[in-house]
């Protein structure tokens, strides 16, 4: 065992080359803008990702331990924690810096799953804001981990370090490079990114804790994200991307490989489909008579964001069962004053799945407190057009077309 000069010298050095590892005051969270709905309505615009890779200038501790959990009270456990989850994926990376915190006053940073207000308002999901236990946080740009530290046991803080660490590796490696990025994109696609990215390092976190006999009673995967208003659309997203992630890999070496390749659409993801097979159905939807509207939104929530919408009010099971044969949908939110409505515009592989989602949606609106003011058309054999909101929109709008062509006029 080395002694405690060499631990106080290897410290030291450690601080030179690679940031301090403290207590600290809240970081400055940037404020972040919505992107704006492209003029032709169409929400597949997508801005790529652009990473800059550093050279490796790793920490590499003498004689650490090998087996067992780290003592995470004792400050120079954490280069080690960070040293075994690089050594458990077969990677050099760049050190990040630990800021850790007494208690929960880490800003969550921007939600990446965040709805237009008046979406969330016209079609109600039954969720409850009541928030959860935030471990932490990521700045991936600055390659910094900001750790709550004074609420939790240190098998608990061992175990997130390793979970928020992958998720620099993973930015800092470029392994995400693939993943286009949330600029412009869909409910869908942010859904996709998030899924990937989280879910990943969930499994490494999970590898890392049966590696070093960690143990957990709460997984990374079943804690309620910070985010109060999306955490119903967070949970699913991380499963999503967890199982994808497992499939993908045959140790936790390989995880790299998770990221090739990556799927387009949620539908994609959830059955571990590559980005050509299953492809969105073709849809063109146009809008007439929107004088008095705004339209505040543009999105396509996918098959695994209409499950989420749907499991807020159903059970798992009925929620499963009306997005089987998901084909494509666009969802057009407006707003006029005090009022707001969506059209959602959902096509399906087979008549009898777009049968099924009809009636999964008219018990999702019957369940609502009060009832969801809504209405179903089927402008196709293949195609149910929703429409929520206000009563006075939903009364007003008319649909017309068939499965790949919808027009909507909206109400005077």
């Amino acid at each position: 065992m080395r002694s405690r000069v060499v631990l106080t010298v290897s410290v030291l050095l450690l601080f030179l080359t690679a940031g301090c590892l403290g207590l600290g005051d809240d970081p400055d969270v940037p404020t972040v803008t919505p992107a704006s709905v492209p003029d032709d309505g169409t929400p597949e615009q997508v801005v790529p990702t652009v990473v800059t890779t550093e050279q490796p200038a790793t920490f590499t501790p003498e004689n650490p331990p090998t087996a067992g959990p780290l003592q995470m009270s004792n400050q120079a456990s954490t280069p080690v924690a960070l040293w075994r989850l690089r050594s458990l994926l077969s990677v050099t990376a760049i050190e990040p810096t630990v800021d850790y915190r007494l208690g929960p006053m880490i800003d969550p940073g921007p939600d990446p799953l965040s709805l237009s207000d008046s979406i969330t308002a016209a079609l109600g999901p039954d969720v409850s804001a009541d928030g959860g236990t935030l471990y932490g946080r990521v700045d991936s740009a600055n390659a910094t981990i900001y750790l709550v530290k004074g609420m939790h046991g240190s098998a608990q803080i061992e175990y997130h370090l390793a979970y928020f660490h992958t998720q620099v590796l993973q930015e800092r490696l470029g392994w995400t490079a693939s993943i286009p990025s949330q600029a412009n994109s869909t409910l869908d696609e942010r859904l996709v990114a998030f899924g990937l990215r989280r879910g990943a390092a969930a499994l490494a976190a999970d590898a890392y804790a049966e590696e070093y006999s960690l143990s957990i009673a709460e997984q990374i995967r079943e804690w309620d994200f910070a985010w109060q208003e999306s955490s119903w659309l967070a949970r699913g997203a991380l499963d999503a991307g967890y199982d994808y992630a497992e499939g993908r890999t045959t140790s936790p070496d390989s995880l790299a490989g998770v990221y090739a390749n990556p799927p387009n659409t949620t539908e994609q993801l959830r059955y571990g489909l590559p980005p050509e097979s299953e492809p969105p159905r073709p849809l063109n939807v146009t809008v007439s008579g929107d004088g008095d509207w705004e339209r505040t939104a543009t999105e396509r929530f996918g098959e695994l964001g209409i499950r989420a919408l749907l499991s807020t009010r159903l059970d798992r099971e009925a929620a499963g069962r009306a997005v089987r044969g998901w084909g494509t949908d666009r969802l057009l939110a407006f707003e006029n004053g005090t009022a707001s409505g969506v059209v959602w515009v959902t096509t399906w592989d087979q008549a009898s799945y777009a049968d099924q989602f009809a009636a999964g949606f008219e018990r999702y609106a019957a369940a609502g407190d009060p009832p969801q003011a809504s209405q179903r058309t089927r402008s196709g054999p293949k195609t149910v057009v929703v429409t929520a909101g206000s009563p006075a929109f939903v009364d007003g709008v008319a649909v017309a077309g068939d499965n790949e062509s919808v027009s909507i006029s909206l109400p005077d």
